[in-house]
């Protein structure tokens, strides 16, 4: 009996392992120089925490990523005499020192079959666009249950919008909300609408001078997911915050978290259950694009725009999650009222 084999997830392979690259250096995933790499990171953060003054605290962020970096630029990988480098100066060399966004000019076109699945890409930001300005109103200790709360609604998705069309006419994909601001402005306090307008001036700048994106693209990604985990997770705690708030003994309310946290969650631990193409393009079992009811060998380019679609909408935890709650919201009768035959047993003992 010929056992099947799962094909590993596409990448560099060395030992018969997905490899991740860092500088010249190429390990197999989960090898504990990179996890050692990035737990540097939270070695630093905790460090800080103990041991820094109130304004490194505020700028604990910063400065664990560049001790990571530091880290990272110090360390080396040696087999035999032969050693390599985990930060190394090819893509701050390949920068240029200027860049415009209008430096280079090309022809606009129009391909039908990536319509839908930009679709789905805007709505997935959009959900996401919701719930981000709802955390930084949780880490900002602002509450939501306000006039000014909707109009940042309003104003967050008109602007991902505008920024989005935009994007689109520099052949970029929609933009999105960062969710790692949220765990900085619960870790650093600075809610300030003046810092935002600062932070985006400087990342203006820097996209100007090409060599310090060059600086930050060259800082390892085991480094980089230190960092984000971190913050990521702090976003995590501002969604156990407010759903901390809702009403959890409504028999409603648990069937429509069990439901949206449930899909949500599990599509997020097995991103591969509705998009898994590790064996080649479009052989996905939930949407293949070949099969015994079909003649031809692919998918037509239509099809595999509404495939690509519904693919990316179904393995997107947050975006199919967040519809899963609204649908279950609507159609989901309020709570039955609850009479009691005998008193509580609390009551009958007093």
């Amino acid at each position: 009996i010929k056992h099947s084999r799962i094909p590993p997830i596409p990448g560099t392979v060395c030992g018969g392992k997905t490899c991740c690259e860092a500088g010249d250096v190429a390990l197999p995933f989960g090898s504990p120089e990179l996890v050692g790499l990035g737990f540097s990171v939270f070695v630093m953060l905790v460090l800080v925490e103990l041991f820094g003054s109130p304004m490194m605290k505020n700028c604990n962020v910063i400065i664990a990523l560049l001790f990571g970096y530091f880290v990272a630029g110090v360390s080396e990988k040696c087999v035999g005499s032969v050693c390599k480098k985990f930060v190394v100066d090819t893509k701050i060399e390949a920068a240029e020192d200027i860049t415009f966004l209008w430096a280079k000019t090309f022809k606009l076109g129009f391909y039908g079959p990536a319509v839908f699945p930009l679709l789905i890409a805007f709505v997935v930001t959009t959900l996401e666009t919701i719930g981000d300005i709802g955390a930084v109103y949780d880490a900002s200790e602002e509450s939501i249950e306000s006039e000014e709360f909707d109009k940042s609604i309003q104003g967050g998705l008109l602007s991902d919008g505008v920024c989005s069309f935009l994007a689109a006419l520099g052949t970029g994909m929609p933009n999105t909300t960062f969710s790692q601001n949220n765990g900085v402005i619960a870790l650093t306090k600075c809610a300030s609408r003046r810092a935002g307008v600062a932070c985006g001036c400087w990342l203006i700048f820097f996209g100007i001078l090409a060599k310090i994106s060059g600086i930050i693209s060259s800082i390892p990604d085991c480094v980089i997911g230190g960092m984000t985990t971190f913050l990521f997770v702090n976003v995590f705690i501002s969604g156990l915050k407010t759903v901390s708030q809702v009403d959890l003994t409504s028999r409603r309310n648990r069937m429509i978290l069990a439901i949206s946290l449930g899909v949500g969650i599990g599509v997020a631990i097995v991103p591969g259950i509705f998009a898994d193409m590790r064996a080649s393009y479009g052989t996905s079992p939930f949407f293949p694009c070949r099969g015994p009811f079909r003649t031809e060998k692919d998918c037509t380019k239509g099809e595999q725009g509404v495939r690509d679609g519904i693919v990316q909408f179904l393995s997107t935890p947050y975006c199919v999650g967040t519809v899963l709650a609204i649908l279950m919201n609507a159609i989901l009768p309020p709570d039955m009222e609850i009479l009691r035959k005998d008193a509580p047993i609390s009551e009958n003992k007093a």
